[in-house]
């Protein structure tokens, strides 16, 4: 098992002051040399190749194929499992370290309609592949937005384990969908709707009002319990059938 590291900044040796065009010309000599150098070998390896039998194609394509996961610029790991108030989480050995497989980079995103807090706690676990044995390796808070793992200390290869990433925080997921407010053409009242997740039934919706010229504060005009789907009538003195008006609903963890 992995010990326990906490993050750690990364370090580059600093390298040498060239000016642009100093730097242009390096780089266009290292690619010249690299490709007069390489290419007899080039040469050869593809008449190699056209001579080989079909049974040679065979096994270079399925080489090929074993070797294009290793060929990007990153490797990526697996993440059994992360909070559901995330949208997503990788994890990842970094391009400059897929030789020695020194750290790993973890990242993540909060979904878009949770309420998260900035120092919500998130514990990276890890546990050898074929066992459920997790244990903790990192620990950062949601604001972060990654961490990484120095893993230059492990017995065995990252590849060699999966991660998963938990947390004690339970952000509600607020997900009102289909909210709208319009005015009656018979009537002076507004009618207010709205569609709300399983997870804010039974809560109070308080629909409030204010007039948006003038930036008026916004005063409570009706309340609802909620339900998946809410219909409420405001009554009101309303001109213009409403549209000088700004509505909203605030939904709160409260009994009925």
């Amino acid at each position: 098992m992995p010990p326990y590291s906490a993050p750690s900044d990364l370090f580059f040796a600093p390298g040498l002051a060239l000016d642009p065009v100093t730097a242009s010309l390096a780089g266009l000599g290292a690619i010249l040399m690299f490709a007069v150098a390489l290419f007899p070998v080039f040469a050869l390896a593809c008449g190699k190749f056209l001579r080989s039998s079909r049974l040679g194609h065979i096994a270079f394509a399925l080489a090929a194929l074993f070797w294009a996961p290793y060929a990007g610029s990153k490797m990526f790991l697996y993440i059994s499992a992360f909070p559901k108030w995330m949208s997503s989480a990788q994890a990842y050995v970094p391009d400059d370290a897929t030789n020695d497989f020194s750290r790993i980079v973890f990242t993540w995103q909060g979904s878009a309609a949770a309420v998260i807090p900035p120092d919500a706690p998130i514990l990276i676990e890890a546990a050898e592949r074929g066992t459920t044995n997790y244990q903790p390796i990192a620990e950062a808070i949601y604001a972060d937005g990654s961490n990484i793992v120095d893993t230059a200390g492990w017995l065995l290869n990252p590849t060699s384990f999966v991660y998963r990433l938990t947390s004690s925080a339970a952000p509600t997921v607020v997900d009102i969908v289909d909210f709208a407010a319009v005015a009656s053409e018979t009537s002076r009242t507004v009618r207010v709707s709205f569609t709300a997740p399983t997870n804010l039934l039974e809560c109070v919706a308080h629909i409030h009002a204010r007039i948006k010229e003038h930036g008026a504060p916004f005063e409570e005009v009706a309340s609802i319990v909620v339900k998946t789907s809410n219909v409420v009538t405001v009554e009101g003195n309303f001109i213009s059938r409403g549209v000088d008006r700004e509505f909203r609903a605030v939904v709160e963890k409260e009994a009925p």
